[in-house]
């Protein structure tokens, strides 16, 4: 998206078009940056074992899920913030901001329809009739909320945490 403004700029009706279909598919996959972070889940899915033991054939994979983990945070931020410094630099420095803070939900949102429901971004173009509904469920119930607002306020930890200890470049 970035080079597609700097050769062309957002002037035109057709490459306004081009850039809103380029920025829906950041946004759906996006999720997928952030979402490697929560693949510790397979600690325990190898041996059937519970949360107090470990499984002695594989105690690597703390260490490569760890690692795979700090991947996906590093994915996460640089992403998020490239788009920032493209609204930033092709919109403005306000409405980039606001960008930022209103996004992250968004991306939470993707993280948790493929966490919990299972679904995949590839999904929203099979079944968004579907999607949406599993949608309405975080903004009907309680504790699917409560899941969202949470996984929100921690993606902006490691966002803003993210951006100071990589070198601050992204900072709204």
């Amino acid at each position: 998206m970035r080079r597609f403004w700097e050769k062309n700029g957002y002037g035109k009706i057709h490459q306004k078009v081009i850039a809103g279909i380029l920025f829906l598919i950041w946004l759906l996959f996006m999720p997928n940056t952030a979402y490697v972070i929560t693949d510790i889940k397979h600690l325990f899915s190898g041996c059937g074992l519970n949360f107090y033991q470990i499984c002695p054939e594989s105690v690597w994979t703390i260490f490569f899920l760890f690692t795979y983990a700090c991947f996906g945070w590093v994915a996460f931020v640089l992403f998020l913030g490239g788009m920032k410094d493209l609204i930033e630099r092709s919109v403005g420095k306000k409405t980039a901001a606001v960008f930022v803070f209103a996004v992250i939900p968004l991306l939470s949102l993707g993280i948790l329809l493929g966490l919990i429901d299972r679904w995949n971004s590839w999904n929203f173009f099979v079944s968004p009739g579907r999607i949406l509904s599993h949608v309405l469920i975080y903004v009907t119930d309680l504790n699917r909320f409560l899941n969202l607002f949470l996984t929100a306020v921690f993606l902006y930890i490691l966002y803003f945490g993210g951006n100071y200890l990589f070198g601050g470049k992204n900072k709204l």
